[in-house]
């Protein structure tokens, strides 16, 4: 005969209960009711679920039957521990009643929920140094992903490079650190490779904005890295 596990889920800012059942494991189950709460479902507690957020409910089993007694038993602990059953949607909706606080036990915002802390949606670049392990020079980047561009070719090294930095490991030739200071841009300098005339940037970003109109710089770095070997934009480029 097959078994059948009765669960509550508790909403811990209210202290309401929810009771199901299931044949399921109950990472499943929860997983299911997150699923239902996030397409619009009209029960109770999902309707709860998005008003308070998943992580504000636990799951918790209460007993394990056979599945001839199922009923009886998940009536008793419904009214053993006040709860409400999840499938009698029509029946409840308590949902829809006002949430009475006692004065001083006002919940605080927090983190985002402040607008001051939300920021514009913008990332914000890490400043970076690499201390070249063969010649022992400082290089500075505006931020890891043109260091990594810069030593990688690519984006590929991003990670690598950050654990590398957060563990004291080496990485593609050097020891990284994040650079608080950002004073300490990386000057660089664009020569034409036929005219000679030289044009002086601030930081590679500076660079690839004036030349190239864009974010995007892969070559700006190969041709910083080779050591004059190759050109971008008709230039030889070079730290200064």
């Amino acid at each position: 005969m097959s078994q059948s596990t009765i669960y509550q889920i508790i909403n811990l800012e209210t202290g309401r209960k929810y009771l199901g059942d299931t044949q399921l494991p109950l990472n499943k189950v929860w997983k299911e009711h997150i699923k239902q709460s996030l397409h619009s479902s009209i029960k109770p507690l999902h309707k709860e679920m998005r008003k308070y957020g998943n992580h504000r409910f636990k799951i918790v089993e209460v007993y394990e039957c056979n599945t001839n007694e199922l009923e009886e038993k998940k009536q008793y602990y419904i009214e053993r521990l006040n709860a409400i059953n999840i499938e009698d949607y029509d029946k409840y909706q308590l949902y829809d009643k006002p949430i009475i606080i006692e004065p001083g036990k006002e919940r605080k915002p927090l983190g985002f929920q402040i607008a001051d802390n939300r920021g514009n949606g913008k990332k914000n670049a890490i400043p970076i140094m690499g201390l070249s392990i063969t010649t022992g020079e400082e290089v500075y980047w505006d931020s890891i992903k043109e260091a990594t561009i810069s030593v990688c070719g690519d984006e590929s090294g991003y990670g690598n490079i950050i654990r590398a930095m957060n563990n004291g490991y080496k990485a593609y030739g050097y020891r990284w650190k994040r650079v608080n200071n950002r004073r300490l841009k990386k000057p660089i300098k664009a020569i034409h490779k036929v005219t000679w005339q030289e044009h002086h940037f601030e930081s590679c970003a500076e660079a690839i904005r004036q030349v190239h109109g864009n974010s995007k710089g892969d070559g700006l770095y190969k041709a910083l890295k080779s050591n004059g070997r190759y050109t971008w934009k008709g230039f030889i480029w070079k730290y200064l």
